[in-house]
């Protein structure tokens, strides 16, 4: 049984929704589609069905694919997980893929390679898990209290911080995860203030200044905030948070001929 996870991005789309029918057809795929407006839609029809499908297809954006592989704990362990896309990014390249045609034909091709994933409290991500807090704009970065491998405790003023599976890296390393955190400094509000004219120029008007903290490898990491954590989907995470308790293997399709090195990253530190 195949499930087609069809963000807003594929519902807009009249010639992918038709293309979709008649690749389904062809291939005579028995299949359900599940429109998704959000994220929870996910949860809930993974955790009331996921059991059942042998083939769990994200079709739209690459955050649909990252939302389908952090709720992989309801598959079985022996189902597949495909991208079916609806523009280029960063996952498109690894696995290959063109365009949502591409997607399709390298779903029906079925090269299965396995990933393995890491666990963020009872989720799980596969290449990078992104995680910020919640302050107000004249409030200064929140002290966050990240305890390493349960033997260290570090403490520092933090707003962004992007965890990274090491298992998906070319070079040799001596354990699964990489912390990198960033500080925020954000901009008077004052409009005539010269420096902050000259920094929205530099960063096209858009982004105030990121710097990065730490990075630090580690086997485990426990997570606590004075403020808010969000994911990058907005949601409140329960604090303390856990990462890399726990591992799952990931099958995954990708293209024929795309090689394990346009798959994994270059890597960062060992």
């Amino acid at each position: 049984m195949y499930a087609l996870f069809l963000d807003k991005s594929a519902q807009d789309s009249p010639a992918l929704q038709t293309y979709l029918q008649n690749w389904k057809q062809a291939q005579k795929i028995n299949c359900e589609d599940y429109p998704i407006n959000n994220v929870e839609q996910i949860t809930t029809i993974c955790r009331e069905h996921g059991k059942k499908f042998t083939t769990i297809v994200g079709v739209g954006s690459e955050s649909t694919f990252q939302a389908l592989i952090s709720e992989s704990r309801y598959f079985n362990e022996k189902a597949v997980l495909a991208y079916i896309p609806t523009s280029v990014n960063t996952l498109t390249k690894r696995l290959g893929i063109k365009d949502y045609k591409d997607g399709c034909a390298t779903v029906a091709q079925r090269k299965i390679i396995e990933l393995t994933a890491l666990s963020i409290n009872q989720q799980y991500f596969l290449f990078d898990y992104k995680i910020q807090t919640v302050k107000s704009v004249s409030q200064d970065s929140p002290t966050t209290h990240i305890h390493l491998d349960k033997t260290m405790q570090i403490d520092l003023p933090t707003d962004v911080m992007i965890f990274h599976n090491r298992n998906q890296e070319l070079l040799p390393h001596n354990s699964p995860l990489l912390l990198e955190a960033y500080s925020q400094n954000n901009l008077s509000s004052d409009k005539r203030n010269v420096l902050k004219l000259a920094k929205q120029h530099m960063y096209n008007m858009a982004e105030d200044e990121k710097r990065l903290q730490l990075r630090i490898p580690a086997h485990t990491l426990q997570i606590d905030c004075s403020a808010e954590l969000v994911n990058s989907y907005n949601h409140k995470l329960k604090t303390p948070i856990t990462v890399g308790q726990h591992k799952k293997s990931i099958r995954l399709i990708v293209k024929k001929g795309q090689e394990l090195q346009a798959i994994l990253s270059p890597g960062l530190i060992s």
